[in-house]
């Protein structure tokens, strides 16, 4: 047996307060005369005896009373046998959770620093010779092998807080992995306050050769005010066109709150909005501002004016993306081509774009990717080479619009749009339809209608090419002949798009009509590069950049608020140039990825938002995640406690509440106590 509170034990010195009284029990003497005392003296010898052995039994229900009373604060408990058994071969890994949650106060004292004091213990209570394992969420190197107690305490006690989160599925199979070639004897103990959305107890398939302990820390935080994401409204960023930026607040708290959010542009402030959010409820608000100058911008959104102080607030958000000075378009036609050509009339007077017009016999395949859009007008043929690129750069993101010849290679056509989107093409139709229906959900058509006429004239085709798609799963018509058939569709191909006239425009009437131009700007606008606007901390250690000829060692991150800088991992691979920042960004905030002193993209890093919904597992609930899930063979739970004497956390390593028996055994003996003292009256 152990004492939870040995320092009560102190305690026991009350037992000197009987033991005093009954020695020192001075008692007045009363004289009275008799005549004859002889038969007194029986008598007398008799009730001493008596009296003797009634103090004497008093004085021992007292100190029984007493020592039982001081047991029962201190709390005693038989340790379970795996912690007290001495195995020849024994290795004992803890989980350590260190995630943002663990950050906040309970009893005036940050949980990371409870859980610390609760590992240290664990530690303590096995032998010296044992081996040990640590694991953080930080998934370190340097955890990756059995140490010493001595070390293990030295790495526990290192430990900070860190923005990496992990979940259950992955914590167990690290450690599984870790101690797979270990034979002996494997405790294991999971260290945290088990929020329900890093815990799925679901997804465990239990391994019979670990044994898990749970010791949860109690987060009595739960009340939570942060904003989950930002997009823009509108795909396409330009200078001094306004922008729309839709941002969702999210209130986790039992109370109604009034809220002021501020967006800086560059630490420029561009606009303010006052939110009311309901208790326990999210909402969607927007932001109109505008900018003046291209290249990077960094915005931070944050939280202002927050009515409660004990809110845990992911008060800012940090978002960036880039002005191009020009979007660059590819118009691929055999003909003979200028400025009178319908596509090429459409962005010739626009300073956003630059169409560059090619020939197909002098085109550079090796240059594609360098536009965001490429139009292929009047092409009797794909070859197989062009085919193969095409289908490539699409993958890759990039977007196509193919409006066909009136003489074409059917099998040429069918070879390339059957690969990339499953559909057939037949011969020409020489029918006159008219367009009948314009897809105006899609977002080509967003802001193009301030008021859409009820009797609509559309274009008319003279002929077309009728186009069946298997499924229209990632195809959609954006407009439709009267006959159902698509006169123009667009496909996803992953990353990228097809956009797919089945007219040659020398047999209809589309370059003419009004619709003509706003069609093809916004296809041109939804063409961009369009990098993620955020990145979270975490999660996205891959990060695709601008394809160029880069070489390693000269791309570097650095971060716009102090001295940080870091040297990626450059990764070529057929889909495009990436960077792998290997886990080394850990604080939110602005970063920038230069090549050669030469800014190339900004990215901005804000911590796992998962982090904020503030739920956690009680001791119950813990309980019956074990049960419900058939892992009671694996995983068990150790409850733990807070020491306002010694400010540190103590373990229960045996659930059974034995200081309650104690408490009755004073009781008994204050019991026997008063009826000692009646029966020796």
């Amino acid at each position: 047996m152990k004492l939870l509170y040995p320092e009560f034990l102190w305690a026991l010195l009350a037992i000197l307060i009987p033991i005093i009284i009954h020695l020192f029990n001075f008692r007045k003497f009363k004289k009275e005369y008799f005549s004859n005392v002889e038969l007194l003296k029986e008598v007398k010898l008799e009730t001493q005896n008596k009296s003797k052995l009634k103090h004497w039994l008093v004085l021992a229900m007292r100190i029984l009373a007493i020592t039982m009373l001081v047991l029962a604060f201190c709390q005693p408990y038989f340790p379970k046998k795996e912690t007290t058994k001495q195995f020849t071969d024994k290795v004992v890994a803890i989980y350590l959770d260190n995630s943002l949650s663990m950050d906040t106060k309970s009893d005036e004292t940050y949980l990371i620093d409870k859980a610390k004091d609760i590992a240290l213990s664990l530690i303590e209570s096995y032998a010296p010779t044992d081996e040990y394992l640590l694991l953080t969420n930080d998934f370190e190197s340097i955890h990756q092998r059995l140490v010493s107690q001595e070390e293990i305490k030295e790495f526990v006690l290192q430990t900070q807080i860190s923005p990496q989160r992990k979940t259950i599925e992955e914590i167990y199979q690290r450690e599984k992995d870790l101690l797979a070639n270990f034979k002996g004897d494997k405790q294991v103990y999971w260290i945290s306050d088990f929020q329900k959305n890093s815990f799925d107890f679901t997804s465990i398939q239990p391994d019979s050769s670990l044994n898990v302990h749970l010791l949860p820390v109690a987060n009595k935080s739960e009340a939570n005010l942060y904003i989950d994401s930002v997009h823009f409204y509108n795909p396409l960023r330009q200078i001094e066109n306004e922008e729309e930026i839709n941002l969702r607040l999210v209130n986790l708290s039992g109370e109604d709150i009034n809220v002021k959010t501020t967006l800086k542009i560059n630490n420029e402030t561009k606009g303010i909005v006052n939110t009311s959010l309901n208790a326990n409820s999210k909402k969607e608000e927007k932001v109109n501002f505008s900018i003046h100058q291209r290249g990077n911008q960094f915005g931070e959104l944050a939280l202002e004016d927050y009515p409660n102080p004990n809110f845990i607030l992911d008060d800012k958000f940090y978002f960036s993306y880039k002005v191009d000075q020009k979007t660059h378009i590819l118009y691929l036609n055999n003909k003979q081509t200028d400025s009178t050509d319908a596509f090429v009339a459409v962005f010739a007077g626009d300073d956003y774009f630059d169409i560059e017009i090619q020939n197909l016999n002098t085109l550079d395949y090796s240059s594609l990717d360098h536009y965001s859009l490429i139009i292929i007008n009047d092409l009797t043929s794909i070859s197989s080479g062009l085919k193969e690129e095409l289908k490539q750069y699409m993958l890759n993101g990039g977007n196509v619009l193919v409006a066909p010849s009136e003489q074409v290679d059917i099998n040429s056509y069918q070879n390339f749009i059957g690969e990339i989107t499953t559909a057939t093409i037949n011969t020409i139709q020489n029918t006159s339809l008219k367009i009948d229906h314009l897809n105006l959900q899609h977002s080509i058509y967003d802001n193009v209608f301030d008021e859409i006429p009820k009797n609509i004239d559309l274009p008319t085709a003279l002929a077309y090419y009728p186009v069946h798609f298997a499924t229209r799963s990632h195809t959609q018509f954006l407009m439709t002949l009267q006959n159902g058939e698509p006169f123009l569709s667009v496909t996803d191909l992953e990353k990228g798009k097809l956009y797919l006239l089945s007219s040659p425009m020398d047999k209809n009437n589309f370059s003419q009509h009004a619709l003509f131009v706003p069609t093809l700007l916004k296809i041109a606008e939804l063409s961009t590069s369009n990098y993620p606007l955020y990145y979270t901390i975490g999660q996205d250690d891959f990060i695709k950049i601008p394809k160029n000829d880069y070489q390693q060692g000269k791309l570097v991150v650095k971060q716009k608020a102090s001295d940080f800088e870091v040297i990626p991992e450059l990764i070529k691979q057929n889909d495009g140039v990436s960077i792998n920042l290997h886990n080394t960004i850990q604080q939110a905030g602005h970063y920038t990825l230069f090549y050669e002193n030469s800014p190339i993209l900004p990215l901005s890093f804000n911590y796992d938002r998962s982090e904020s919904q503030l739920t956690y597992y009680n001791a119950e609930e813990l309980h019956s995640a074990i049960e419900n899930n058939d892992l009671s063979s694996s995983f068990d739970l150790i409850e733990s406690s807070f020491n306002p004497h010694t400010n540190q956390m103590e373990i229960n390593l045996d659930n059974n509440k034995y200081w309650k028996l104690f408490i009755l055994g004073a009781l008994l003996f204050l019991l026997l106590e008063i009826v000692i003292i009646r029966l020796f009256k």
